[in-house]
């Protein structure tokens, strides 16, 4: 699910992403999607294969490269909702309730991650389920990287994953302090973590003369569950 793509205004890069996790092949002539106003068209979808609806079929091609369905109204919340898929006697196939907090990745709202479900045979109501694409698309909108790939099998790490939101920044050397951004997923549960920083040894930048840490340990978090600081 890309649900909050990092863009300004209308977000036309929104999609979702449906799995035949069955063995044989599906019509989905008349399945339908509630949380958006789509219904499929004789379309078939073999077992094991993907099939994607986007809130723009072309702009989601344009930047992908890949084919998807435009659905016809509505657009995914970018604090979390409920997404269903019918049949067509409007009996409820799959589920999930994503949320944009409450455990779920954050990297996934605006950052430019999409949602990927680690495993179909688990249950994709449970965030420890899911994790923020890790797979770079490409694609630089709003200075943040988008990671999704759409139409393949995800790749999900594993451990407790550290992100810093900014891929690169200037700062003039009498300007001050910078901060960042900084996120901690799937630590697991209870725990403290520290976050060291360091200079690479290309850098020309010396310590104490060019810049100077505040403490070399800059970050902790304790008791994390999806935590994000600064």
């Amino acid at each position: 699910i890309m649900y909050n793509p990092p863009e300004s205004g209308l977000d036309s890069l929104e999609y979702i992403e449906i799995l035949n996790n069955g063995s044989t092949d599906v019509n989905l002539k008349d399945f339908s999607l509630e949380g958006v106003n789509f219904t499929f068209p004789g379309f078939n979808l073999d077992a094991g294969s993907y099939v994607l609806v986007a809130v723009d079929s072309i702009a989601f091609g344009n930047n992908f490269g890949a084919n998807a369905f435009e659905w016809d109204s509505g657009s995914l919340s970018n604090s979390g909702e409920t997404l269903r898929l019918l049949d067509p006697n409007g009996v409820v196939v799959d589920s999930v309730d994503y949320d944009d907090s409450n455990g779920w990745p954050t990297l996934a709202d605006g950052s430019g991650a999409s949602l990927v479900l680690c495993d179909a045979n688990t249950d994709n109501n449970d965030p420890a389920n899911w994790q923020a694409a890790t797979t770079f698309a490409g694609l630089n909108i709003n200075a943040f990287d988008v990671f999704a790939n759409p139409g393949a099998a995800s790749q999900c790490l594993s451990g407790p994953l550290f992100y810093i939101l900014t891929d690169d920044f200037e700062l003039d050397e009498a300007a001050g302090s910078v901060t960042f951004k900084v996120v901690l997923e799937n630590a697991g549960g209870n725990g403290t973590f520290s976050v060291f920083t360091r200079v690479l040894n290309s850098s020309t930048a010396t310590e104490d003369e060019d810049f100077t840490y505040p403490d070399d340990t800059l970050i902790e978090f304790t008791d994390v569950d999806n935590d994000t600081a600064e």
